[in-house]
Parts: structure tokens; sequence; C-alpha cells
């Protein structure tokens, strides 16, 4: 079981690994599958990415940078289901991050950390390195992590990390079974006319082109909300998702009329069309704030609390 001291002095050489790892080129793995038996080389490329032009594979395997079971392949050279092949591409600096991660409770089987804004939970689109789960395992490399819920890299507060597959089994049941209790809080622009309401609009599963969702008639996602405080021109609210679908909180609350503060895009999703899904600040007012879940050892019912950051105590005073 680990402090919260050694768990700060662990993250302390963080940044410096991430930026060793951010300046080494990236190397991307594709393994043979049984469909891509009997191929060449180039066309096992040129299939698998049919979005990339054919000649940027012939002269990428041409120049020696794709290899095939650790030895330089050819274009023609014939491929067997189960091989491994391999091309890198130069390091590319990735966006800055947020890594003041805290700790806030931690047995043998989980930890219950509270994730900072930007910061990206799991690999995807510009971030490779700076992400929570890659954070996680350069700063304590003998440990392993399970992530049980997921957090919008511009969402702070409550993540809950399984240390084994037992655990996260346990865990991520209760998730799946929706027994587990999730509270958020979060800043919207403008005021609801009322203090308890709802939205049961369904969530799109398919990205925009943008990296973002939508509302679907299709499917229901439902979120309640209940008016805490309301200010000149925001509203303080308590968020209870009671499904857990990409973006449904920041989507459900623009639908409604009361985009979150700080969301530029789903406020205005032509935002998103010239710019990145991740908001290079800590500009989102959305923060999830409690989790209500059971112990596997004790078999006890577990309440975890994450305070919002410095940035809301106007809204929280």
């Amino acid at each position: 079981m680990i402090a919260p001291e050694d768990f700060k002095n662990a993250l302390t050489s963080l940044p410096q690994l991430v930026s060793e790892k951010n300046q080494a080129p990236r190397v991307f793995k594709l393994s043979v599958k049984k469909r891509f038996d009997g191929f060449t080389l180039l066309e096992l490329y040129a299939q698998s990415f049919p979005h990339v032009d054919r000649e940027f594979w012939l002269n990428k395997i041409e120049s020696g940078n794709v290899l095939v079971d650790q030895k330089v392949g050819t274009s023609q050279q014939i491929l067997r289901a189960g091989q491994i092949t391999q091309h890198s591409v130069a390091a590319k600096p990735e966006p800055k991050v947020n890594w003041d991660i805290q700790l806030i409770a931690a047995t043998e089987n989980y930890w219950v950390i509270s994730k900072p804004s930007p910061l990206p939970v799991h690999a995807g689109g510009r971030y490779l390195f700076n992400t929570l789960t890659a954070g996680l395992k350069l700063a304590f490399p003998e440990q392993s992590f399970h992530l049980i819920n997921r957090l919008d890299a511009n969402t702070t507060g409550i993540v809950l990390v399984a240390l084994n597959k037992a655990t996260a089994n346990f865990l991520s049941k209760q998730f799946e079974n929706r027994e587990v209790e999730k509270t958020y809080l979060a800043v919207v622009e403008g005021h609801p006319s009322e203090t308890s309401f709802s939205s049961q609009k369904g969530i799109s599963k398919e990205k925009t082109p943008a990296g973002g969702r939508q509302l679907v008639e299709e499917s229901v996602s439902k979120t309640d909300f209940q008016l805490l405080k309301t200010f000149k021109a925001d509203s303080l609210l308590e968020v209870t998702p009671h499904s857990g679908h990409t973006n449904q909180i920041r989507l459900h609350l623009a639908g409604l009329g009361l985009p979150i503060k700080g969301d530029l895009g789903y406020k205005d999703p032509v935002y998103f069309k010239s710019n990145p899904l991740t908001y290079p600040e800590d500009s989102l007012f959305l923060h999830a704030w409690k989790l209500r879940f059971q112990d596997q050892k004790t078999n006890q019912e577990v309440l975890v609390e994450s305070r919002p950051n410095d940035r809301w105590a106007p809204y929280l005073n």
C-alpha cells in the first residue's frame, strides 16, 4: 500500500521521463493477420491503411524503415500470418499536459487518484506518452495498472485504478451493471429554468470528423442535474450520469442550451473544425466529484471525494 508522500515523490521525475520518451522515434507494430497470409509487405500496408498513399509505403519500405520480424523487409516480400512488422516515424513533440496527479485513497488492490487537466487518460491522436496511463507506468514501472473509468482530457477528478486483474474485473462489473454512483460538478453558462432536470438524449457511437460525438435520437443516455447555485451569468450544477457514454455530460448540457463553461467546442461545433478536441489549457469546468462503489476485500461500500482545484473557488465558497 503506497503512502501519499511516496506517490508524490515518484511523480517528481515524471516530466523528465516523459520528455525522454518524446524525443525518441515512435515505433508502430502491425501483426500479419490470417486474412493477409500470402500478401506482400507493400500490400499489407496499402490495404491496412487505405487512406495513405501507396507510394508513401513503397518509399518507406525501400528506405529500410519497415521491418519484418526485426529484419529489414522488401516491398514484394511474402508474409505469413503471425509475423510482426514495424515501422518508425521521427519524434514529434506532444502537446503539454498537467502532471499534478493527486492520490486520494490507496489499498493493496486499487488506487483512487484525482486527474488534473489537460491530461488525456489513454493514448490517441496527438498523445502517446503525455497520458495518465503512460505516466503511471513510467513513474511506477513495476506496478500493473487497470484504469476502471476514464475522463475526458479536460475533465478533472476521480479516476479509479485497479492494481491487479481480479480487482479490475470486480470493479469493472460494477460499472457495467451501473451499480456505481458517480457525481460530478459543472459550471454552465446561463441559468436553468428548473432546479431539477434531466436529459435522455442518445450519444453517437461514431466520431465526428473532428473526433467528438453528437446527440442522436436512436439511443438513450440519461443524466440528472440539480441546481446548486446561480451567479450573474453562470450556474453551478450537481450532475449524476446514469450511463457512461463519451462526452455524455458535455453534450447533454450543450443540448439543453447550458454549455459547460470553457467547453468551446460543444458550445459552438464549428470550433472543432479548426481546433483539436483537447483544449490546451485547464478551461473546462467539469469535475468528477464523488464516486461510490463496493470494495472487493471488505465487501463494504466506499465513498471517495475529490475537491476541485482552486480555479473553482469563486463557485464553491
